[in-house]
This record gives C-alpha cells, sequence and structure tokens, in this order.
C-alpha cells in the first residue's frame, strides 16, 4: 500500500503543504517577488488571483515555507486564514508579520468588498504583510471597487499548456517514477483541462491507472479516457445543461459555434418546451468553468463551441426524456 501511494504521489490533487511541497514546481518568478516585497517591506497587499484549482493555495503554503526559512520557523510570525475568519470577526495579532489569507473566491462582491476593506484597515493599522488569493471572474464594477487595494499588485496562477506538460514531467522526476506519457498525450490532457492544474492531475491520474504497467501512454489511450469520463459526468448533469451539450456537438465544428440566440433556440427544440435565456446563461456558466464548452469572441457577438469538437472527439449522449415531470 505504502508503495501504491508513493507512485500515484505526482498526481496529488490538492493543496501542497509540508513534505508534499516538494512537488510544487515552477512559479519561482513569483515566489522571488513576493518573499522580496514582503521582507524588504511593511503594510504591502498582494492579490494572487486564477481559477479555482489554479495552483493558489499552494501557492501561499510555499511563500509561507520560504518567509520561515529567511526569518526562522516562528507560527507567531505568519498565520493562514481564510477570508471568512476576516468576516467573522478574526483580528491577528499585532505580532504577525505575514497574514496570508485563503479562499476569497468563495465570497460574492458584496462579500469581497467588504474583505478588501478589512485587510486594508488591518495592514495600515498594524503595517502588516498580507497575501491573499481570489478568483479572476469578478464583475467589472468589484474590480473597479476594489483597484485601489490591488493595482500592480497582482499575480496570476493561471498555466499554459506547456507550463502543466513540464510540471508533470517534473513531478514525475521528484517522486521517482518513470516518465510514461508522451508529450502529445500530456498536450491532449492540458487542452481537454484549459491548462487548470487541479484538472489536469485528475485525468492524468485517470489515464495513468487505467493504463499503469502497459508502457507508453499515447493521445488515443487518452482520448478514450476523456470519453469514458466526461460521458458520466454529461449523464449526471441537469436536462439543460445536457441539452446545451448535445445542440454544440450537433451543430458546432472546430472553428465555428453558435451565438446565445441560436443556441437557446436549438435547447428549446431540443427539449421541445421553453427554456429561459437566465436559465440558459446560469447552465452555460458552469459548463465554461467546467470547460465542457468553449467561448470565443466573433466580433460583437460570442460564440460557445463544444470542447469536443475541438478535440475531435465524439462522445454520445442518450436519448433526452421530454417530459420535464419526469426529469426530476
Amino acid at each position: 500500500m505504502e508503495e501504491r501511494r508513493l507512485i500515484l504521489e505526482p498526481f496529488y490533487l490538492y493543496p501542497l503543504e509540508g513534505d508534499m511541497l516538494k512537488y510544487f514546481v515552477g512559479r519561482e518568478k513569483e515566489l522571488d517577488y513576493v518573499i522580496k516585497t514582503i521582507t524588504m517591506s511593511n503594510g504591502e497587499i498582494l492579490g494572487v488571483v486564477g481559477t479555482v484549482g489554479s495552483g493558489k493555495t499552494s501557492f501561499l503554503n510555499m511563500v509561507r515555507e520560504r518567509y520561515w526559512n529567511k526569518v526562522g520557523r516562528s507560527a507567531t510570525k505568519v498565520e493562514i486564514r481564510t477570508a471568512k475568519s476576516l468576516l467573522g470577526g478574526y483580528v491577528p495579532n499585532k505580532s504577525v508579520e505575514l497574514l496570508l489569507v485563503d479562499d476569497v473566491a468563495y465570497l460574492d462582491d458584496r462579500q469581497a468588498m467588504e474583505f478588501y476593506a478589512k485587510i486594508y484597515d488591518i495592514s495600515a493599522k498594524w503595517r502588516m504583510n498580507i497575501v491573499f488569493t481570489d478568483k479572476t471572474h469578478r464583475s467589472r464594477d468589484a474590480e473597479r471597487r476594489r483597484s485601489w487595494v490591488i493595482t500592480g499588485r497582482l499575480l496570476r496562477m493561471d498555466l499554459r499548456t506547456e507550463d502543466v506538460v513540464s510540471l508533470m514531467k517534473e513531478r514525475f522526476r521528484r517522486g521517482g517514477i518513470e516518465e510514461v506519457f508522451t508529450d502529445d498525450a500530456l498536450e491532449m490532457i492540458a487542452l481537454r483541462t484549459g491548462s487548470n492544474l487541479r484538472e489536469f492531475l485528475k485525468y492524468s491520474k485517470e489515464v495513468y491507472v487505467e493504463h499503469e504497467g502497459r508502457g507508453k501512454i499515447g493521445k488515443e489511450e487518452v482520448v478514450e479516457i476523456i470519453k469514458r469520463v466526461d460521458t458520466d459526468l454529461i449523464e449526471n448533469m441537469d436536462e439543460v445543461s445536457r441539452a446545451i451539450i448535445s445542440v454544440l456537438l450537433k451543430k458546432s465544428s472546430e472553428k465555428g459555434g453558435l451565438n446565445a440566440t441560436m443556441l437557446l433556440k436549438y435547447v428549446r427544440d431540443e427539449l421541445e418546451r421553453n427554456v429561459s435565456s437566465s436559465t440558459l446563461y446560469d447552465n452555460l456558466r458552469y459548463l465554461l468553468e467546467d470547460r465542457f464548452v468553449i467561448a470565443r469572441r466573433m466580433g460583437k457577438d460570442t460564440i460557445y463551441i463544444s470542447i469536443h469538437k475541438i478535440l475531435g472527439i465524439h462522445i454520445e449522449i442518450e436519448e433526452l426524456n421530454h417530459n420535464f415531470e419526469m426529469a426530476f
């Protein structure tokens, strides 16, 4: 069991801390910038932004480790808290030099504004350095109102295809595990997941476990797992989400998709009932976040395309239940 755990360690999906920080790869420029900033000045506020699963919490844990290496390992000098704990009344001790705040991404815009005001007050009052994590998709109004906090002090965590491919290879090396993926196999996983680190590791692990001990893992093996995993996920979605995917698989191509007006029309036809535009957009938001659907700008319009069409992967969707009451 212990040997098996070590073999799968490079695929660890959750925030890295303690001994697992050996699998923290890259971000050296960002880390150097943060450590230099917070050791040379006081009262700094730095924002670390990226999508859920992009490695922000692991980055905070690494910042704590590097800071401890600089100033000495003292629990009184560094604290990690969640944003909700600050909003719930937590006040850091004056002796804290560095406050790391996670999970701002889970606050709505109103709560986020309250949080930004609070850390500004803490930083100004105690001359305390603060590093926090947040998402990138706040409303424009929220971004405008919070800009006085983070302008010029924003670090983005989102990765490119080449970043996650090299990261996976380095994780294998550090874990002492034979590198079995071909480059085009890893690139296919990166395209499916939008290079989101957590999702990339999840799909990579699925492929590895399925084909372990069978030699090199190529693009064909990856396609097979993507089809299986995504088909299962689609079958467990609600009726509208499944209809959106079904329509886009039929109507969109690798380069061309549907705008919202045409998509809504086809979804209504698919379900043989009325679907409101707000329901369509609510479902689209989740499908975009999970990368089942890709949005592209075309002139002044936004078009929506199936990720599986882009990847050239054929997905079968069971016939939709048109009886609305039975669907629930």
